[in-house]
């Protein structure tokens, strides 16, 4: 690959990495009265058409699908919470994990505790990461409305 072909890849990147500063102060703050707490941000970019993706699930049982609130169905608030405490401990240490030869999909999370990113072909993913790629494809397709 050129290094032409590569800055649109990075300028993706870049345009993630500023959506999940964005959500930063969301994730910082604990849930009070009526609020719910975000349990996590992530950002899904990437080389195909519809990759771009700003999931937040939210402890009261909704999802925000860039920028736009949906109800999440009982099944994936469940995956959301179970996955959260297993999305902690990466976050904390800020794991950066490389990309393999032929990524197709980029994930940056952010948690409470912190950030981390990888690509779905980065080697030596825990399970946590390949289960966060199934809960955030599922939510795209299922609540959000996107073919992928």
């Amino acid at each position: 690959m050129t290094p032409a072909r590569r800055r649109p890849a990075a300028r993706r990147l870049g345009a993630a990495a500023a959506a999940v500063v964005v959500v930063v102060g969301g994730l910082a703050g604990c849930a009070t009265g009526d609020q719910a707490a975000d349990l996590f941000a992530v950002t899904r970019s990437g080389t195909i058409p519809d990759a771009y993706l700003l999931v937040i699930p939210r402890s009261d049982g909704t999802v925000s699908c860039d920028g736009r609130r949906h109800l999440l169905p009982g099944k994936l608030l469940i995956e959301a919470e179970d996955l959260q405490p297993e999305l902690e401990l990466p976050a904390t240490k800020a794991v950066t994990l490389p990309s393999g030869p032929r990524p197709v999909m980029t994930y940056s999370v952010l948690t409470p505790g912190g950030h981390f990113s990888y690509s779905d072909d980065s080697p030596h993913k825990p399970q946590a990461f390949f289960m966060l790629e199934d809960f955030t494809t599922e939510v795209a397709r299922q609540v959000c409305g996107l073919p992928r």
